[in-house]
């Protein structure tokens, strides 16, 4: 399709792409040892950082993903700050909080306050999201599309604006597409990452279970 990003090497390519596509950052992830994302500027091996665009146009939407280098002559462009990155082998971080900061207990429903928000707290909902989506992806080698595009859009653009509840089902929905749980899938993934970090979710297990849903 004309309108998808296959390549973004080069500073003028750059440049174009913000002029002809709405695009905002909204995530940045690790990648586990022998995985391998294909991103716009090259294959990506270490981690990545996930951008959202929509054509302004077609009105097109889709992600793309790049390297350190990548990602901030394009945050450097857009005037938008780095997320934090989710890395399951060394530790987690929530959104708005510093990429070299301290540790953030994973799903702990730790409050922060990001960058700008004139010190409002991120809300837990949004904090758990925020790694369970990530975690998920981490695992499946994927990067984030449709629901969980939106979902992590919503929380860079607002993120001390509470998530609704149906959020979380829409992440269970993807959940159960694959027929196993998050918690499955890093008990797996345990067996060959002996160093993976263990993680909860209170908040989203407790609005899972309203429904009688395991949540991950």
């Amino acid at each position: 399709m004309a309108d998808k990003i296959d390549s973004c090497r080069g500073t003028e390519k750059k440049q174009q792409i913000c002029t002809d596509y709405d695009v905002r950052v909204i995530s940045r992830m690790a990648l586990l040892p022998g995985h391998k994302i294909e991103g716009c500027c090259g294959d990506l091996e270490n981690e990545h950082t996930i951008f959202a665009y929509r054509h302004k146009k077609s009105g097109y939407e889709d992600t793309f993903s790049v390297g350190k280098d990548c990602a901030k002559a394009f945050l450097d462009i857009l005037g938008q700050p780095l997320p934090p990155l989710v890395d399951p082998l060394l530790h987690m971080q929530i959104p708005g909080t510093p990429g070299g900061g301290g540790q953030a207990t994973p799903g702990g429903g730790s409050q922060t306050n990001p960058p700008g928000s004139s010190g409002a707290a991120i809300p837990a909902i949004n904090s758990e999201l925020y790694v369970a989506i990530n975690l998920w992806c981490i695992l499946k080698k994927q990067v984030p599309k449709f629901a969980l595009q939106r979902i992590l859009t919503s929380i860079q653009a607002s993120p001390s604006t509470a998530l609704q509840e149906k959020d979380v089902f829409d992440f269970l929905k993807v959940l159960a597409s694959y027929k196993k749980t998050l918690h499955q899938m890093l008990s797996e993934a345990q067996k060959t990452h002996s160093n993976l970090k263990s993680f909860s979710f209170p908040t989203l297990n407790s609005i899972a279970s309203k429904n009688w849903v395991d949540l991950p």
